[in-house]
């Protein structure tokens, strides 16, 4: 909802029933990749599809998430743009009171200006 409310993104979504969680006993199937991965193959089919955008959280069960179905999208359609949602400093937040998680993010999905 906070994607579509940003207006910034003209394309669909597929959202999934959580985050990969062994664990917790969720896998592929429990989270619906299964379903998208479906779906991925019919949109290429029509060519409907010119890019995936992973919008997972960045938290331990978001990034294993986000890798999983990465590496299984490279795998099964490798001239397929894949990309994910970039992770830094939000607006309004002064560096020296930042972490350093959020700080090595910003660094990592640097562009140029």
């Amino acid at each position: 909802m906070t994607i579509d409310a940003s207006l910034a993104w003209p394309g669909l979504y597929f959202v999934l029933s959580g985050r990969l969680s062994p664990v917790d006993g969720r896998g592929p199937e429990e989270i619906g990749l299964n379903d998208l991965m479906r779906r991925i193959e019919e949109d290429q089919a029509v060519g409907r599809l010119r890019e995936v955008v992973v919008a997972t959280s960045y938290t331990p069960e978001g990034d294993a998430t986000a890798y999983y179905l990465i590496r299984a999208v490279k795998k099964r359609w490798p001239g397929l743009r894949i990309t994910r949602l970039a992770r830094g400093l939000p607006t309004g937040v002064e560096i020296e009171y930042t972490d350093l998680s959020t700080i090595a993010g910003a660094l990592e999905s640097r562009r140029e200006a």
